[in-house]
């Protein structure tokens, strides 16, 4: 189940900049010294760590320019920034260098900062900035302008296992809106493990990046959209260079190229799911899109049959039903939290990737000061090129060869994850429940019989 938050370990902030790397000089708490997080920002000094308790804090918050790392003990799901009625971003960052992070906190309510005949940057601004920002929930936040979620103009920020939800950018008199989720301009931005949910624009619902280059991985985009009419429901490039590696784009809409789009751009993508009922799910001008080992929805898949209008085709494409667990959840609304992308167990997209097209884990999130290895996890933290000992291998390089997509299926490693997501929870339970007294697929002791002793391992591996 795609929920907001849940199934991501949490990492430390040092840990993300290099172990070793950053001596911080004094802890300041929020609001047990401090009773906002900006009065502890104005008191704190470069390299200084700010830990704010649970709750949720009504305030904008500007860094001043200063390296500083603000985190929350508890996550995102418990600390929340919140900008309501303040007209303001939530948060704002002006030449704040790379050592600064922002980590754990949902970032709502945000305005954006006037600019002329629009709002930009509703969640955060950064301007000439390059902070990590570290598993934070963007969500619900509005700009009559560009960049709901997030504003980024020059620098080199990196995202990662961030949520952007429902961020509106919404058409103003004469100012046609772009990026409900990021928006990119003359900047070089990594996002990685992050999700773009429900996020809306008149130009790249997700992400639109201009003059920029952008790099995103492991990631998925679901339910994003164009209103009224324009193209990128996911994501839009402009006079841009991307890189795309094992995300995963389903049910994203817009009137041309429902996930992708662009113009005068450079687009690589690889090891990734690019789909929807609908077709029409690439589209660019004056522009080189190319694709390998993915699988996208009316593309013919490699070779005689490929679809040459979407891109160049670099072999190991498919055109097949990637067999989601539910990819719209029980309320058919894609982009929602009972969404289920996790790949059934006979899906084509199991073990068909490239394992030389994985991104190098540059952010070490292993720890193991190895950044040249292959990139250890998918979007929920869990392991990449996992095996599935029943699924023949299609894709390329020595087994155990990675799958197509942000999810890796952890099918067949787990006792008792029966639905293939990673987890031994009440799903794989009711599974269990329903086939009591039989010889079913829960018979994990293989007597005959599904009884108390398989109960017994699946709660012994429960997750």
């Amino acid at each position: 189940m795609l929920t907001i938050m849940t199934h991501w370990s949490r990492c430390s902030a040092a840990a993300v900049l290099g172990a070793g790397s950053v001596a911080f000089a004094a802890e300041l708490h929020v609001p047990s010294q401090f009773t906002t997080i900006q009065g502890a920002i104005d008191a704190a000094t470069d390299l200084d760590e700010i830990v704010v308790d649970d709750g949720v804090y009504p305030e904008a918050i500007d860094f001043s320019g200063k390296a500083l790392v603000v985190r929350s003990v508890n996550g995102a799901e418990a600390t929340t920034i919140d900008a309501f009625l303040l007209n303001a971003p939530v948060v704002t960052m002006i030449n704040v260098p790379e050592s600064a992070v922002l980590q754990g906190f949902t970032i709502r309510g945000g305005a954006g900062l006037r600019d002329r005949f629009s709002n930009i940057g509703g969640g955060l601004y950064f301007m000439n900035s390059s902070p990590i920002v570290l598993e934070c929930i963007v969500r619900d936040n509005f700009v009559d302008g560009v960049g709901a979620g997030a504003f980024v103009s020059g620098g080199a920020p990196t995202f990662l296992y961030t949520t952007f939800l429902r961020n509106h950018a919404i058409t103003n008199i004469g100012v046609a809106s772009q990026a409900g989720g990021l928006y990119v301009f003359n900047a070089d931005v990594l996002v990685s493990h992050c999700r773009f949910l429900g996020n809306t624009s008149h130009k790249g619902g997700g992400i639109l990046a201009l003059m920029s280059q952008i790099t995103v991985s492991n990631c998925i985009f679901s339910g994003n959209g164009i209103t009224p009419t324009a193209g990128g429901g996911a994501m839009h490039l402009s006079y841009s260079s991307g890189v795309v590696t094992n995300s995963t784009i389903v049910n994203n809409n817009a009137t041309t190229g429902r996930s992708l789009s662009g113009e005068s751009s450079e687009l690589m993508c690889s090891n990734s799911i690019i789909w929807s009922p609908q077709l029409n799910q690439i589209a660019h001008s004056d522009s080189n899109f190319s694709f390998a080992y993915c699988n996208i929805r009316a593309s013919g898949g490699s070779g005689a049959t490929w679809n040459s209008s979407i891109g160049t085709d670099r072999g190991g494409n498919i055109d097949v039903d990637p067999e989601f667990l539910d990819a719209d959840g029980a309320d058919n609304i894609a982009g929602t939290a009972d969404d289920m992308l996790e790949l059934a167990p006979s899906s084509p997209c199991i073990d068909a990737g490239s394992n030389a097209q994985l991104d190098a884990d540059q952010l070490d999130l292993d720890g193991d000061a190895d950044m040249s290895e292959p990139n250890p996890f998918d979007v929920y933290g869990r392991p990449r090129q996992v095996d599935d000992p029943l699924t023949p291998d299609t894709g390329k390089g020595a087994a155990p060869i990675v799958d197509l997509g942000a999810l890796e299926s952890q099918s067949g490693v787990i006792l008792a994850d029966f639905n293939g997501d990673g987890f031994v929870n009440g799903d794989d339970l009711a599974q269990l429940l329903s086939q009591w007294g039989t010889a079913g697929a829960a018979d994990l002791n293989t007597d005959g019989v599904v009884d108390g002793a398989d109960l017994a391992a699946l709660l012994a591996n429960w997750s």
